[in-house]
């Protein structure tokens, strides 16, 4: 017979699927890893048998790329373990969405290079807002990645708009559509997803720290994908 109150077992049994879901999306990470940390092994055995200095290139680029994925696999699955241990908190502070946009665009430079990739930046240069500029710049930093890295989009725009009560970044690209998860806060992401979309995952835990809304916008007829992140301002 079980006397538990129905609330407690409700408790239990929100905690035992948050336990799982935990436990699903480290080990689809980890198993990203091992597929990636294999494919950098492979190269490294490859290399000492390129011929020629542009098949070289080409091996340490593509070797460059997959130690970058793993490295944000790692940062992306320490962040997500900040917030739910709540170790990660909101510091909010006036700040220029241009600088934040900027920021990521330069220390990207490198990787959009290699990928022969572009961000395009729009929107006032001079306008500030009220938030947190760290969690803003991670939020636009694994947008980029996601895009570039897993999608292999070679162009993205991103835009900011300041109103009375919000601001909002809008992203456009030419590409497959994000998955549907990321625009439906209660809708969990499939398990096989997991380890490949952490950086989107991340995107959404960092939103909604800041209030923040994530939701698809009807192309404008120029056949782009476009989505919008909004916050309060």
């Amino acid at each position: 017979m079980n006397d538990m109150p129905p609330a407690a077992s409700d408790t239990i049994e929100s905690l035992l699927t948050a336990q799982s879901n935990h436990l699903s999306l480290i080990q689809s990470v980890s198993h990203e890893l091992r597929s990636t940390f294999g494919v950098i092994s492979g190269l490294h055995s490859l290399l000492p048998l390129t011929s020629g200095e542009a098949e070289r290139e080409d091996m340490f680029n593509r070797l460059h790329n997959n130690t970058e994925y793993a490295t944000q696999l790692f940062a992306d699955l320490e962040d997500y373990c900040a917030i739910e241990n709540g170790q990660m908190r909101v510091e909010p502070a006036p700040f220029r969405p241009v600088s934040a946009m900027e920021y990521v665009r330069k220390k990207a430079l490198p990787m959009l290079q290699r990928r022969k990739a572009a961000v395009i930046l729009t929107g006032d240069s001079e306008g500030a807002v009220d938030s947190d500029e760290e969690k803003v710049r991670r939020i636009i930093k694994n947008l980029t990645l996601h895009l570039t890295c897993v999608m292999r989009v070679r162009e993205i725009t991103i835009g900011w708009e300041r109103y009375s009560s919000r601001w909002v970044l809008n992203v456009a690209y030419h590409g497959e559509p994000l998955p549907d998860w990321l625009f439906r806060a209660e809708t969990e992401l499939h398990s096989h997803e997991k380890g490949q979309h952490i950086s989107l995952l991340m995107v959404r835990r960092l939103a909604l720290m800041l209030d923040g809304e994530i939701y698809q916008v009807e192309s404008d007829g120029d056949g782009r994908q476009r989505f919008s992140l909004q916050f309060p301002h």
